[in-house]
């Protein structure tokens, strides 16, 4: 008897981001993603992925020391039998830290709102998530958070005035936010329409 395999690959997340900037495109929300990709294929199409979807693409950061995330599948009669994840999880080095400040620094100029979304991936080092709420409150931003479990404590220190715990943001799914259950896209209208690009 033989078998056939489907083998499909993807970016890690490329799905999830895709859906959430989507959706804030749908609401004539500017979305500017911030992270680290390798220097490889997989980081040209995450961008080319990105400008498609009218997301701006310089918070998106290059460090040729680690290969962009992807997970690869293999699929046998419409079930995954295996996924292989090619990934580095080690913590970004503090000169990338400094990229990824930077650049959030100078999205939140323009920003009515912050999404910290951590999956565990090397970049949210216990420096960064406080710096960039830090950065975000001072300018009294709204921030949103959807932490790993393991890395709860880099959050401890956030002012919930300005800061709510977002739970995974799919729009179709209720989170909490500033004390308040919600749908995400519901948290998303939050940000006032005269912001919003016109």
């Amino acid at each position: 008897m033989a078998v056939t395999i489907k083998y499909s690959s993807t970016l890690m997340n490329y799905q999830r981001a895709q859906q959430i900037i989507s959706k804030f495109s749908g609401l004539r929300i500017v979305t500017i993603p911030i992270g680290v990709v390798g220097a490889d294929e997989a980081a040209k199409m995450l961008r080319d992925r990105f400008v498609e979807r009218n997301a701006r693409i310089d918070g998106i950061i290059t460090d040729s020391s680690r290969p962009t995330t992807r997970k690869t599948r293999v699929v046998a009669h419409s079930q995954q039998m295996v996924r292989a994840d090619r990934e580095d999880r080690s913590p970004i080095s503090s000169g990338i830290e400094d990229r990824v400040i930077t650049a959030f620094n100078q999205a939140l100029s323009n920003a009515d709102a912050a999404i910290i979304s951590d999956y565990d991936k090397g970049l949210l080092t216990p420096r960064v998530p406080r710096t960039v709420i830090e950065l975000a409150q001072s300018r009294a931003r709204m921030v949103c958070l959807d932490p790993k479990i393991r890395n709860f404590a880099h959050y401890r220190e956030v002012d919930r005035r300005h800061c709510g715990y977002a739970g995974d943001l799919k729009f179709n799914r209720k989170v909490w936010f500033r004390g308040v259950e919600m749908k995400a896209e519901e948290m998303a209208m939050e940000i006032p329409l005269e912001s919003r690009e016109k």
